[in-house]
């Protein structure tokens, strides 16, 4: 659920380059009903352990990342950070609900799963440029990343918008599905295949570039089930994330 909107802008963004109309796709109205339905969720399992206090927490962040998506200057800019702590808080109320942790007990991984996404994202990050140079125009997508996605305005909506790409896909798509994948019995296999296909989609926007993400994503999985270190996964996401944008500001 914390993942569709941002599949859904994905692939409507996927859909606008083919001249389809956005406004058809209503991903404002996407994004409210996922709203709804993650902060009932996220409260109802509160108020299962009677953290009341919480919950009045929950409804209130929930309430404010649907009012600053409206609201003009920093306020809308700061949005996804509202959108990235609900998805990670409700991430880890509903692992705890079945008495799991999204970081693992041990303390070893730490170096490992920090550079081991900077040198895979890298890596991932060169595939798709390659992908996108020599893959015919009509099957990828033109122009920068920040463009096809609209980050405009101050330097503040593109670094929270990283910061929650960084959050959703190292937290949701990875340390959830493994975590709650491996509980119910899944095999490593369809694990590896929920995880790396959700990852895609959500990067519908690139075409058949999107498929580059599947190397950050294996690594992802590998790394987590391995050590379990959710923030540190995040982290090296939101530093390789911040590297383009990092050089491009000196550049200009």
């Amino acid at each position: 659920m914390t993942c569709t909107p941002s599949v859904w802008v994905s692939v409507a963004t996927f859909a606008t380059s083919r001249s389809a109309a956005l406004d058809s796709w209503h991903p404002e109205l996407v994004r409210l009903v996922c709203t709804v339905i993650s902060s009932a969720w996220l409260v109802g399992l509160l108020m299962q352990r009677s953290a009341r206090r919480r919950a009045a927490a929950a409804v209130a962040l929930s309430c404010a990342w649907t009012l600053m998506t409206y609201l003009p200057g920093l306020l809308h800019e700061l949005a996804p950070i509202a959108a990235a702590a609900l998805a990670a808080w409700l991430c880890m109320e509903i692992a705890r609900r079945h008495g799991l942790r999204l970081r693992g007990p041990h303390n070893a991984g730490h170096v490992s799963s920090t550079f081991g996404i900077i040198v895979t994202g890298w890596l991932g990050g060169l595939l798709a440029t390659q992908l996108l140079t020599h893959l015919p125009a009509g099957t990828v997508m033109h122009g920068p990343q920040s463009h096809a996605l609209g980050w405009t305005g101050t330097l503040i909506f593109p670094v929270a918008n990283i910061a929650y790409t960084a959050v959703l896909e190292e937290i949701v798509m990875v340390a959830a599905v493994c975590l709650l994948g491996r509980a119910a019995g899944a095999r490593p296999a369809a694990i590896y295949t929920v995880s790396l296909a959700v990852r895609i989609v959500a990067h519908a926007y690139f075409g058949l570039a999107a498929l580059a993400l599947a190397v950050l994503g294996t690594a992802s999985v590998w790394l987590y089930r391995r050590y379990q270190r959710p923030v540190h996964l995040a982290a090296a996401h939101f530093a390789l994330g911040m590297a383009p944008l990092a050089m491009g500001a000196l550049h200009s």
